[in-house]
């Protein structure tokens, strides 16, 4: 980049000189004026004068020059000045762009190296899908070269037409509309012509006038998460089928009481059906003398320790003893407390131990080559023999391990359960358990331990033998599974929403509590059915085509209507999966009930249109009371008015006739005429006054003014009528009282138009929490119910009133048997 010099202006040129000439005009001035003027004065003699003349300008032009070269110099220097001042400004400028454009080029090339480092695929694209640029990550991803993905279109690399088509839909989409970037995944085709996995994150490339020219996205290859996704689904199948297929009893019990049992457990029990077992106590079938033993075991479940059970005599539901021992895990924390245990039928372990202490020498022989491990300590617990596969599984040999205790391969939280195991032991009590050991290296050994008493002829303890199976990777398995399994259960137990789990037959396969509520049955009543025996909004062929469209799409989402127990219907929304395990596809379908929000929908609906009607009611009611009043003005008033302006006028003209002598008589009559007139006009203004706004309420009060609208309405109706209060007053304030006015007043109005009653009553009682007002009638009644789905704006205007009240507004009535008006008002409002 070159940066020019900036020219002098024309006026930076001759403003020096203009100082120059100017100066020198002033010098010379003063020269030419005071020159001669000295010279006269101090000169007389004309011969003199001429010489000193000449010396005067030769002067003048010696001192003029050295003026001029001075001030010439002068300027010189400082225009020099200027302009070596100027250079250097502009050499500084000239050297900070080109730094500028050396950082810039830096810059870009910092974040070009980076961009080709990156791990992340990155590509850039025109707005027509052409590839504009690809680092090297996602060019390798692709298995091409940057080169050969440049200029391609970002959906050559699909060789699926529907997703072809699809990612040019959804292109076309973003080009035209520019919606919020957001992350979207796909699958690409590598040359090789493997698919993969990949998740895009993109954003809008633009120019320098903010314009969208183009897309840049981060391309990550998830094919490995997604591998892990399904092989984690795929392990929960197996954990599944591992408790179900366990030759172990696996269960969970909640404070005692079976909540679940593996077939190895109904089995192992003898029971025939999950009815014998579920909900049944622990101690059924258990031997009454292990009841004590077992209530301790579940404190010390409840205070969190975790003890391998103690071998326990048990009833199947037979009545046949046996065996059992294993191990309980608490599930959570709190009450009630859950747990699960594993248990082993030992029965016929026991009966082996004892053929065992008579042929011993006989299997001493065969644990040599035994696939177990076979251990055997004195009564001081030290090791007086292990089998080759003992040493080799703890990684010692078999004479490092002679002689040495058994604690030595145990950690301290095993080394103070073995104490009380021992002591078990010298009690002459066989046990068969897990136990963690500590191998050579470190590593945890996980075993099932079968271990038997020595005792000698004399009876005296000698020690005791154990039969060590490795099940290490079996606990780590079946840990990882338990805690998968725990986790899923907890979401699926705590969640409100509905979950069902199907085949794609329609066969339920699993439900979750939530569900069971929705819709009335037990976990066990569904799992008999088909999901087409509780649909009740779709037909089987709907849901044929439904299923067939979630197989294509992985996923829906509808409203449906399943049929509860009771006959009743349940709105649903549903979402639904479709999830792929080892026995084939199933369908994972989400619930959420909204039949409380459907009906509350239609009734806000209902709601609406009434409220419409009565405001329509309302103005036209409204109208008619304005055409009423200007009739009953004009009819009443206007007449009166009418007959008092004749009546003035005839005395006018019998004070005008007599001029002075008229009838007295005559005019005195008039007079009392019009007084009675004016009399019958202040009675019917104040009725009407009263049918627009009782003034006895502002007056009186409330109760009297009710009391006085009773006894005026039965006596203009010719009714039995009763009124009776609890109270002397009552006051809400103006727009309150007015409204619990009205609604007495329509109360009444209804019983004179429709009730044909005989008898009336409105009373007003005071109770601990509020106001109780009823207007109660022996009429012929009605049915409420089609009253109000008519729009009776009566009875509506009714309810409006009450709601200003904040008052809870009941109408009851039945035919023949009359009508009550029940209207309970809070006691804050009074």
């Amino acid at each position: 980049m070159t940066i020019k010099p900036v020219s002098p202006s024309a006026q930076q040129h001759w403003l020096p000189a203009l100082r120059t000439a100017l100066v020198y005009a002033f010098v010379a001035g003063l020269w030419i004026f005071f020159s001669d003027q000295i010279i006269s004065a101090v000169v007389h003699d004309d011969k003199f004068i001429t010489p000193l003349q000449t010396v005067k300008e030769f002067f003048f032009i010696a001192v003029t020059a050295l003026l001029i070269y001075y001030l010439i110099k002068r300027e010189l220097e400082k225009q020099f000045l200027e302009n070596l001042r100027h250079t250097a400004e502009t050499q500084k400028l000239y050297d900070q762009q080109i730094r500028q454009q050396r950082e810039r080029i830096e810059l870009e090339s910092r974040y070009q190296e980076l961009l080709e480092l990156l791990p992340h695929g990155v590509q850039e694209n025109d707005l027509s899908g052409r590839i504009t640029y690809s680092n090297r990550a996602h060019s390798e991803l692709l298995g091409y070269r940057p080169s050969e993905v440049v200029g391609k279109y970002i959906w050559d690399f699909h060789t699926d037409p529907q997703s072809k088509e699809k990612l040019k839909t959804y292109f076309s989409y973003i080009v035209e509309h520019q919606p919020q970037p957001v992350p979207y995944y796909t699958k690409s085709l590598t040359r090789e012509g493997r698919e993969i996995d990949v998740q895009v994150d993109w954003t809008y490339k633009r120019n320098s006038r903010g314009e969208v020219v183009g897309f840049i996205s981060i391309i990550t290859d998830i094919s490995e998460r997604v591998k892990a996704e399904q092989e984690l689904q795929a392990s929960e199948e197996r954990y599944r089928k591992l408790v179900e297929f366990s030759p172990a009893a696996i269960g969970i019990h909640v404070d005692g009481v079976i909540e679940y049992l593996n077939p190895a457990g109904m089995k192992i029990l003898g029971a025939r059906s999950a009815d014998e077992v579920i909900g049944k106590p622990l101690m059924d079938f258990l031997h009454p003398s292990e009841e004590e033993q077992v209530k301790q075991r579940l404190e010390q479940l409840r205070m969190g320790k975790i003890k391998t059970l103690q071998e326990l005599r048990g009833r199947r539901c037979t009545g046949e003893e046996f065996f059992i021992s294993g191990i309980s895990i608490p599930i959570g924390s709190g009450d009630p407390l859950r747990v699960q245990f594993v248990l082993f039928d030992v029965t016929e372990t026991k009966r082996a131990e004892d053929a065992l202490r008579k042929r011993e020498e006989m299997y001493r022989r065969i644990v040599e080559t035994a696939n177990e491990g076979v251990w055997i300590i004195d009564e001081q617990a030290r090791t007086t023999y292990v089998n080759q596969k003992m040493a080799e599984m703890l990684g010692y040999s078999v004479e490092e391990m002679e002689g040495s205790p058994l604690t030595d391969y145990l950690d301290d939280q095993e080394k103070e359960r073995i104490k009380l195991r021992l002591e078990r032991r010298r009690q002459g009590i066989s046990a068969h358990y897990e136990l963690k050991y500590l191998k050579r290296d470190g590593s945890e050994l996980w075993a099932i331990v079968n271990t038997t008493p020595i005792f000698d002829d004399a009876g005296n303890y000698r020690g005791a033998l154990a039969m060590i199976s490795d099940i290490t990777e079996r606990v780590l398995a079946e840990k990882a599974w338990k805690e998968q399994v725990h986790r899923t259960e907890q979401i699926l137990q705590a969640t409100l929403d509905g979950y069902i789990l199907a085949d794609i037959e329609g066969v339920i396969k699993d439900v979750n509590p939530s569900y069971c509520r929705m819709i009335g049955y037990t976990r066990e009543e569904l799992l008999s059915k088909n999901i087409r025996d509780i649909e009740a909004h779709l037909s089987p062929e709907e849901v044929e085509r439904r299923i067939a469209m979630m197989m294509e799409s992985g996923s829906a989402r509808f409203q449906t209507r399943h049929r509860h127990r009771n006959g009743r219907f349940v709105e649903l929304d549903v979402s639904i999966s479709m999830m792929t395990v080892d026995s084939g596809p199933l369908v994972a379908a989400f619930v959420r009930d909204i039949t409380e929000e459907k009906k509350y929908q239609q009734e806000l609906q209902a709601s609406k249109q009434q409220y419409q009607a009565l405001a329509g009611y309302l103005q036209s009611v409204r109208e008619d009371e304005r055409t009423a009043i200007a009739r009953e003005i004009h009819d009443e008033f206007g007449q009166v008015l009418s007959v008092i302006k004749m009546d003035l006028s005839l005395i006018e003209d019998e004070l005008a006739s007599g001029k002075g002598s008229y009838d007295e008589q005559v005019v005195q009559q008039e007079i009392e005429n019009i007084y009675q007139l004016i009399d019958r006009s202040i009675e019917q203004l104040n009725q009407l006054i009263t049918r627009l706004r009782p003034e006895i309420i502002d007056t009186l009060g409330l109760v009297p003014a009710l009391e006085w609208q009773t006894t005026e309405f039965t006596e203009r109706m010719g009714l039995r009528g009763h009124f009776h209060s609890d109270v002397e007053q009552l006051q809400f304030g103006p727009d309150k009282n007015i409204a619990l006015f009205r609604i007495v007043q329509e109360a009444l109005t209804n019983v004179a138009r429709h009730a044909c009653a005989g008898k009336v009553s409105v009373s007003i009682r005071k109770q601990e929490n509020g106001i109780i007002l009823t207007v109660e009638d022996d009429g012929v009644g009605f049915s409420v119910e089609q009253a109000l789905q008519a729009n009776r704006f009566g009875l509506l205007g009714m309810r409006e009133r009450a709601a200003i009240l904040n008052a809870q507004l009941e109408i009851r009535s039945s035919k023949d048997n009359g009508t009550v008006i029940y209207l309970e008002i809070p006691i804050d409002e009074v």
